[in-house]
C-alpha cells in the first residue's frame, strides 16, 4: 500500500526566527568593502517522504537561500557549536 502524505504537509511552512548579521559589499577597482546589515530567516517545511521536516535559510538581501534536512541541520549546529565552543 502506497503511503499518503497530509496534503497539508506540503503547502505549510512556519517562520520560526530570523538571525541578524552583516554582508560585505565590495567596491570595483580597489580592495575596500562596506559592510550592510542584513537578516536571515529560519523557515520549517515539510520536505515530502524522502526528507521528512527540513529547514529553509533565507538571506533577505537577494532572497537566496539554503534548505538542509534534519541530518544537515545537526551538522550544521555541531560546527557552529565547535567554532564558537559553546
Amino acid at each position: 500500500m502506497k503511503k499518503i502524505e497530509p496534503l497539508i504537509n506540503n503547502i505549510m511552512s512556519t517562520e520560526i526566527g530570523k538571525v541578524k548579521g552583516r554582508y560585505e559589499e565590495k567596491h570595483n577597482g580597489d580592495m575596500s568593502v562596506d559592510y550592510s546589515k542584513a537578516k536571515m530567516y529560519v523557515t520549517r517545511f515539510y520536505g515530502g517522504t524522502k526528507n521528512g521536516p527540513m529547514v529553509q535559510l533565507t538571506l533577505d538581501i537577494n532572497k537566496d537561500y539554503i534548505q538542509l534536512t534534519k541530518k544537515e541541520a545537526k551538522k550544521l549546529s555541531k560546527l557552529l557549536k565547535k567554532t564558537f565552543k559553546f
